[in-house]
């Protein structure tokens, strides 16, 4: 029986790096996100399996096509590879992205290269309260993972990446009407979200915001999370993961405080 799983093992071993060798030979794997149909980076192939089966995030597609139409501007903060950026891209007018981590970041112009996606501005910077030269690195000590903060500066394998305020970047690019944020930035939220109030407050642009109080020491989540909900004081409709309408408030509360949650805000 125990050589029997080892060879199983081993025939699966074999499957899969054959099969990463022939996406790499061909330069792509196909993926299909909603009913868009796209090319990406083959060096992910395990990310763009879970893309595929529909088992990453599909509530974040569900709510892209409720936000997204061919004539809005959409911002993903965090962009990581790219998924929510090449399907935006698809669905909209113009996209601008960040992403702080070179590793990453190389996959993401890979993707939008890919797909031909000309509407597409990508940016190599986080955004943060304060400019210059700041460390980041994953919890997992990976680069180009999805986990990569600034809350982790003396993470292994950490890296220095520039950082623009919100103001200085809006500048930079011309300061357009976003009708659409995405933020997924790993707790930089925490110190960006209060920079944006007054940029959230004139435009109310419709928000999909992931929070991290979880990577907060436990002394200092509800202060931070009260900070948040300060800045997000004018919008009057915040919906749970679940679609469920809730009050802003009620991110104060323990359970709200003590893990992981992405949030709709709309401006109603």
């Amino acid at each position: 029986m125990v050589e029997k799983t080892n060879k199983t093992v081993a025939v699966m071993v074999v499957y899969e790096w054959v099969r990463t060798a022939w996406y790499r030979l061909q330069g792509k794997i196909a993926v299909r996100m909603g009913d868009q149909h796209f090319s990406c980076d083959p060096e992910n192939l395990n990310f763009w399996d879970k893309v595929n089966d529909g088992r990453w995030e599909p509530r974040t597609f569900a709510v892209l096509d409720r936000l997204l139409t061919t004539g809005k501007t959409y911002c993903d903060i965090g962009a990581w590879i790219g998924p929510t950026v090449l399907y935006a891209a698809r669905n909209c007018r113009q996209v601008y992205c960040l992403e702080p981590d070179r590793v990453a970041y190389r996959f993401l112009l890979q993707n939008i290269q890919l797909n031909r996606l000309e509407n597409v501005m990508p940016f190599n910077l986080a955004l943060a309260a304060e400019e210059g030269l700041q460390r980041m690195a994953s919890p997992r000590g990976k680069r180009g993972d999805s986990m990569t903060s600034l809350l982790v500066p003396d993470g292994a394998r950490g890296m220095d990446v520039l950082c623009l305020t919100w103001e200085n970047w809006l500048n930079l690019i011309g300061r357009p009407v976003l009708d659409t944020i995405k933020m997924d930035i790993e707790g930089g939220e925490f110190n960006l979200l209060p920079e944006m109030s007054g940029y959230l407050d004139e435009h109310r642009p419709q928000l999909y915001l992931s929070l991290h109080p979880h990577l907060l020491p436990e002394a200092e989540r509800v202060k931070n999370m009260a900070v948040v909900v300060a800045a997000l004081k004018m919008y009057r409709g915040c919906y749970n993961r679940d679609g469920e309408k809730i009050e802003l408030e009620s991110l104060l509360e323990e359970q709200a405080v003590n893990r992981a949650g992405t949030y709709l805000l709309l401006p109603e």
